[in-house]
């Protein structure tokens, strides 16, 4: 669980081939990427990423000519804490089709931006690497 403010800046990830059906299915290719990239032991999917039910994650992406930095809301699957599967399950999901055919499709972590103090509902920015 993150005490810092970027989560999971540890987990390699490419935000490409479509969504996944199950989480199951997502968390086998997750291992598997992080194995390729040396990192086998930095992945546990039920350890806890982040205390809160709720978040909203803002990402960059393109609308044709046009950048545009969308806000996603997320609820975690427990209503309690996000998972580190759960939490790129539900992240991978919402961003594949917006990130996919951009150079900065690589996850690098989820940056908090505002907490509970300032803002109902905490804001992190997801970290894009190409």
């Amino acid at each position: 669980m993150t005490k810092n403010r970027v989560a999971l800046q540890d987990i390699g990830w490419s935000f490409v081939g479509g969504r996944f059906r199950d989480r199951g299915s997502f968390e086998d290719s997750l291992r598997r990427y992080q194995v390729r990239l040396g990192n086998p032991d930095t992945l546990e999917p039920g350890e806890l990423a982040i205390l809160s039910p709720v978040i909203r994650v803002q990402f960059m992406c393109w609308d044709g000519d046009e950048q545009i930095e969308p806000v996603v809301t997320f609820t975690a699957e427990n209503g309690v804490a996000f998972s580190v599967g759960d939490l790129l399950f539900q992240l991978h999901n919402a961003v594949v089709e917006k990130l996919e055919g951009m150079d900065h499709h690589f996850f690098e972590g989820l940056a908090l931006v505002s907490s509970p103090a300032s803002e109902p509902t905490p804001l992190y920015r997801l970290r894009q690497g190409s």
